[in-house]
């Protein structure tokens, strides 16, 4: 499925994800990399205790994907799947920020990356899509990073950290 390209700038869908890729060679998205925080016992018991109760609260405002369609995220069908908030989803994106927070407290760099054509649709709701980034499709010759350049009209990245540094 693809979208008529707008600038970035009215961009329909944001991601945000780790800056650095993880070892499977992808960007994860803030919530595996605040939940990978949790699981390895870094947080401190009131940001553990935070952290819980926002992932409780986004697991009650919208559909687990994998809920809906178990090979979203199966790592051999779909080892590049990502999901991508629709910007009209204001009650989902505005917890975001402390998201960022968190990971900026514990020093996880993070990116923010917008488009109006992400890639291939694998799954899409009223407030979200999860889709296989275009040159990470198979037979594609090129990394994730490239998505960023080579649709430059149409995806926009900012790095950063939540105050903007």
């Amino acid at each position: 499925m693809r979208f008529h390209p707008e600038s970035p700038q009215q961009a329909g869908f944001v991601r945000y994800e780790g800056a650095e890729r993880n070892s499977r060679g992808i960007h994860p998205g803030i919530f595996g990399l605040a939940n990978a925080l949790a699981r390895d016992g870094r947080l401190s018991e009131a940001d553990y205790s935070w952290w819980l109760a926002s992932n409780l609260w986004y697991d009650a405002a919208y559909i687990n994907p994998q809920l809906v369609d178990a090979s979203v995220y199966d790592r051999t069908l779909n080892p590049t799947a990502q999901a991508w908030f629709k910007v009209s989803a204001g009650h989902l994106l505005e917890r975001i920020p402390g998201y960022l927070s968190l990971l900026d407290r514990y020093a996880v760099p993070w990116r923010e990356v917008r488009s109006n054509d992400p890639g291939a649709v694998l799954y899409e709701d009223e407030f979200q899509l999860v889709v296989t980034p275009w040159l990470t499709q198979p037979g594609g010759d090129e990394g994730p990073e490239m998505l960023l350049e080579a649709r430059s009209g149409q995806v926009k990245a900012t790095k950063g950290t939540a105050d903007g540094t």
